[in-house]
């Protein structure tokens, strides 16, 4: 009987002194009227250091959440593309950002000849991978590949300087550039040359 008296009482004082706490913190102090001396100032400590945990991490847990936002890709409404007047003025000045309707990507019969005139390639050409590059604006790292054309031989039309560019098709079994090149023009004219520039055959006609 003793000791369920004494458990009953202690719970009794237990409730009673919490109560008293919350009583206290609802009128703004965080220390009960029964509580004083040391007890009272660890108990104080305590309870800002318990209040300062929470705050503290409910503000990381908010900055959580908009990172989080932050990082999701926001969905876009469909809808026809448009371009700005900076992609359109590239597209004027660099023949490679346009995709001119090609009729043939595929030359037949082709005998490539490395600059000592031995046969190093014989066979047909397929040029699509190449147009397919120059339309995504890449470059090999040739020092050719993407550079003005000069036409200082005059095989092709006749233009003002920076009209041509001039992209490099590599050819199997040559480490280097090769003497195979496309060469596009402004207006969207494609040619194609196998013996680096002796010959052209237009591809977009």
């Amino acid at each position: 009987m003793a000791k369920t008296t004494m458990g009953k009482t202690g719970r009794v004082t237990i409730t009673k002194w919490f109560g008293a706490l919350v009583a206290s913190a609802e009128k703004g102090s965080f220390v009960p009227s029964r509580i004083s001396g040391k007890s009272s100032g660890r108990l104080n400590q305590w309870l800002r250091l318990s209040l300062v945990i929470v705050l503290l991490g409910i503000g990381l847990y908010s900055a959580w959440l908009r990172q989080q936002n932050q990082g999701r890709p926001h969905p876009r409404a469909p809808g026809r593309a448009t371009q700005t007047s900076e992609q359109n003025e590239v597209e004027q000045n660099d023949p490679a950002q346009r995709s001119p309707s090609v009729a043939r990507t595929t030359i037949a019969g082709q005998a490539i000849r490395n600059e000592n005139g031995k046969v190093v390639f014989r066979g047909d050409v397929d040029l699509g991978p190449t147009l397919a590059r120059i339309n995504r604006a890449e470059r090999l790292e040739f020092n050719h590949d993407g550079i003005v054309f000069q036409n200082r031989e005059r095989r092709l039309p006749s233009k003002p300087p920076g009209y041509y560019h001039e992209y490099v098709h590599p050819t199997p079994g040559l480490a280097g550039p090769g003497p195979q090149r496309i060469v596009r023009g402004r207006n969207g004219e494609i040619y194609y040359t196998p013996d680096h520039y002796r010959t052209f055959q237009r591809l977009d006609e």
